[in-house]
């Protein structure tokens, strides 16, 4: 077992890469020389994401708040209604008994 040890840690050992490795790749695929990315390229695209996220979230917020207004006030327009009826109906029927018992007072004068 410890053959087998062995013979795996050196196959598996770590072997540095030939000198120029980098360059001879990026020749091949047609590539130029690596450019580094600058640390202000990736910070500012990083907090143009968030701000991005940021308002779009925010959006989302008023958006919902404002469905939730909307609703609200439907609610209340159909209670007003529904009270307008209810009062309607009786006013007509307290008019309709006034009038009958002016027709009954009419009638005995």
């Amino acid at each position: 077992m410890d053959d087998l040890e062995q013979s795996l840690r050196a196959a598996l050992a770590r072997v540095p890469a030939p000198a120029g490795l980098a360059e001879r790749i990026l020749a091949l695929i047609g590539a130029g020389p690596m450019r580094k990315t600058r640390w202000w390229r990736t910070t500012a695209l990083r907090w143009a994401l968030a701000a991005a996220l940021l308002a779009a979230m925010a959006a989302g917020g008023v958006i919902a708040y404002q469905r939730q207004q909307r609703a609200r006030g439907e609610r209340a327009r159909r209670q007003v209604m529904l009270a307008l009826r209810i009062t309607g109906a009786r006013l007509h029927a307290v008019q309709a008994q006034i009038v009958r018992l002016d027709g009954t007072r009419g009638e005995s004068r």
